[in-house]
């Protein structure tokens, strides 16, 4: 039996969907701006969102079952810290380069808005898809080490 797709929550890995998306978009975003700031924090931006979306795709790599390795734990959660590091980061730096635009370079300052809020909200977004993720493994990570009944 199929659950309706009304009832169907997030995939755990949907976040990596949404890492790629949000990377393209910054492509965009950072090239469609004047070329002054490009080189130190359009750059910048763009390293960040890639080096996020590593982090999460090396993390994900590591299946978490009731069974995997305290090393491994760790190794993933690592991973996807640092993959939600990387996203705190690059809202800081596209919040400054695109204030620095505005401000210089008079770029109308709705379209600094809106661009502050996508960028914003879907770090925002993915963040907490991670913690998400980060949750569940823990409580996989804790029902394993619970000692089972037996009989």
């Amino acid at each position: 039996m199929s659950v309706p797709t009304w009832l169907r929550g997030i995939s755990k890995a949907q976040y990596l969907m949404r890492l790629y998306q949000l990377n393209t978009r910054l492509g965009e975003i950072v090239y469609g701006h004047p070329k002054k700031y490009r080189q130190t924090y359009g750059d910048n931006i763009i390293k960040c969102g890639l080096y996020a979306l590593n982090h999460a795709q090396v993390g994900n790599k590591i299946y978490m079952y009731p069974g995997t390795s305290e090393a491994e734990y760790q190794d993933r959660r690592k991973h996807l810290e640092q993959a939600r590091g990387y996203l705190d980061t690059l809202s800081t730096v596209a919040y400054i380069f695109l204030e620095l635009t505005a401000k210089c370079d008079g770029v109308k300052q709705d379209k600094i808005l809106k661009q502050e809020e996508e960028i914003g909200l879907a770090c925002v977004e993915v963040s907490n898809m991670i913690k998400g993720v980060l949750d569940s493994d823990r409580k996989v990570r804790n029902t394993a080490k619970k000692p089972q009944k037996l009989g």
